[in-house]
């Protein structure tokens, strides 16, 4: 049998009993549950499912500033400064 260890996790109670309610309802303890989420992530080599990120991105945070006017001239010029350094096929 593999060595066990003690993990100490802090987290809101009110989560822990709706998670654990639910692992309950699979057969399975609130540790197996971790376990088997730290087997997946090891497997896929990253989280197993997305995580948006709590801070909004440069992009994110400006967008409330966008003018919708310009989005499909911005597009326009975007494609022609591609064209212009690398050329029409870009294949």
């Amino acid at each position: 049998m593999a060595k066990e260890v003690t993990v100490e996790i802090k987290m809101d109670a009110d989560l822990k009993d709706a998670a654990e309610k639910i692992f309950n309802r699979m057969d399975m303890s609130f540790s197996e549950a971790i376990s088997a989420f730290a087997k997946e992530t090891i497997v896929q080599n990253r989280v197993p499912f997305y995580v948006k990120p709590k801070r909004k991105t440069a992009f994110g945070s400006l967008a409330k500033f966008a003018n919708s006017k310009w989005i499909g001239l911005e597009e326009i010029a975007w494609e022609r400064f591609v064209i212009e350094k690398y050329g029409k096929n870009l294949n």
